[in-house]
């Protein structure tokens, strides 16, 4: 009888099914398209990155230079003697000896007049005259004018000069930090007094160092007739701390976001990704002088946007 030879590949070495095809397939194609997708991943990261790095040193070098600049034209149109200020034009200049503070003053205290120094609320009142002036500065930003003011201690003397030559003299009284809700200290009725506020936290911190000065010739009048406790003591009860319940909801006269703004804001932080994004590609093909002009043109443009519009999204006197 003849032997049936079994012809049958041994089951060890049949080819693989459609489903450990598939398999190997999918991880060959992982091996493939993993290195690209990680560079693209550590492009991004590397992106992020940079653009944090160039805001802070941009906002470090330009609001410096900003602010420098403006105090030169301030200086120069102080000097001219004028009877009537509009918004934006030098009022006063505001000299702190006990922190070397020498600074022109404008009219106005909205995110675009402070970016060249302090500026005076226009809901507050002339320097001299009976009641609050309120000056705010920033404390890191544009120059960070008013980075010291927690340093100031009770009896260093302010200095303010009008364009008219007329110069008061006050005598720090009290310096406090307050939250956000506490808006005591803008009130502006009360004794000839001058309030100096700033950011006291960090870039999302809405706290506040004030600062409360009694005029030095400060007189007896109607509005503190019945204080008998002194000068520093007038002032310290005329603006005193408060929660908001008290005071009802936070005065916000200079609130600056809005749909334009953030249009401007999400315009800056998309143009300096964009550049930094397309930079990597125009490295490749074109070179180092394709990537500064192309590249570095968005991120340039993107960086100045963004910093003039981060009011959006720090306090105004950051």
């Amino acid at each position: 009888m003849t032997d049936v030879i079994d012809l049958r590949p041994d089951p060890d070495e049949t080819e693989p099914s459609s489903v450990e095809e598939s398999t190997l397939e999918s991880d060959q194609e992982d091996e493939v398209t993993d290195p690209g997708a990680s560079l693209k991943r550590r492009r991004i990261i590397l992106a992020v990155i940079v653009s944090l790095i160039l805001l802070v040193a941009a906002d470090a070098v330009i609001g410096a230079a900003v602010h420098a600049e403006h105090q030169r034209h301030l200086a120069a149109e102080f000097a001219i003697p004028t009877e009537e200020l509009a918004v934006g034009d030098a009022a006063f200049v505001l000299q702190i000896p006990a922190l070397g503070v020498n600074e022109v003053v404008v009219e106005g205290a909205s995110a675009s007049e402070l970016r060249g120094g302090p500026g005076r609320r226009l809901d507050s009142v002339q320097p001299g005259d009976s009641g609050n002036t309120v000056i705010q500065g920033h404390k890191t930003r544009f120059g960070g004018p008013f980075g010291q003011l927690k340093d100031l201690k009770g009896g260093n003397s302010i200095y303010l000069r009008s364009r008219s030559g007329d110069v008061t003299v006050y005598k720090v009284a009290k310096v406090r930090t307050v939250g956000s809700d506490q808006v005591k200290y803008l009130e502006f009725e009360g004794p000839n007094r001058l309030t100096l506020v700033s950011s006291a936290g960090g870039p999302l911190d809405g706290s506040r160092v004030v600062v409360t000065s009694a005029a030095d010739d400060l007189s007896v009048t109607n509005e503190n007739a019945g204080d008998t406790a002194g000068k520093d003591k007038a002032v310290e009860e005329a603006a005193p701390t408060a929660n908001a319940e008290e005071e009802g909801a936070p005065i916000q006269t200079y609130d600056v976001r809005g749909l334009g703004g953030a249009v401007l804001l999400l315009t800056g932080i998309g143009l300096i990704a964009v550049g930094i994004l397309v930079g990597f590609d125009l490295k490749k093909k074109y070179g180092w002088g394709a990537v500064l002009l192309v590249a570095g043109s968005s991120v340039a443009l993107g960086v100045i946007v963004l910093l003039f519009n981060i009011s959006m999204v720090v306090p105004t006197t950051y």
